[in-house]
């Protein structure tokens, strides 16, 4: 039951995560291009407004990237290899949704591609290492019972 808990805040918190930066990331392009169209002087206010943007879509890296940390560290420490390959499952379908949805918004030209995927770009590094990390746990766990088979069936 509480695993079921866990894994509904996880979800909902990456998948929160990774729209609240899609629409702050929309919205500071749409701020810097104002002052392009209208070739108008950036005032000191709306320089503080658009570097409060960029801290919080920074912050809004950190959080997914730790919540993936987090999140691997917690069935890791489980031992399950079913809710641990979900979650590298769950994790790489998500990030393949918010890069398609990137793909889209950039095409409809709300930013540029790069700046509506760049808070995937570790998190899919970190799910890859994890992916070589199960299946290296998968061959020594099958090497291992293999091993064992063997001294059982001949002594």
């Amino acid at each position: 039951m509480k695993y079921k808990i866990i894994v509904r805040v996880y979800v909902s918190m990456f998948i929160l995560a990774n729209i609240m930066f899609l629409v702050i990331e929309g919205n500071k392009d749409g701020f810097r291009k104002s002052f392009l169209v209208y070739g108008s002087e950036i005032t000191e206010a709306q320089f503080i407004q658009l570097n409060q943007l960029d801290i919080a879509t920074t912050f809004i890296e950190y959080v997914i990237i730790t919540l993936i940390l987090i999140g691997a560290t917690f069935t890791i420490i489980q031992k399950r290899e079913n809710n641990f390959k979900r979650f590298i499952l769950f994790n790489g379908l998500a990030c393949m949704l918010f890069y398609t949805v990137g793909i889209l918004l950039a095409k409809m030209e709300v930013a540029p591609i790069g700046n509506l995927t760049q808070q995937l770009i570790l998190p899919i590094y970190i799910l890859f290492f994890l992916w070589i990390y199960s299946v290296v746990q998968f061959s020594f766990k099958k090497r291992k019972i293999e091993n064992h088979y063997k001294k059982i069936t001949h002594p």
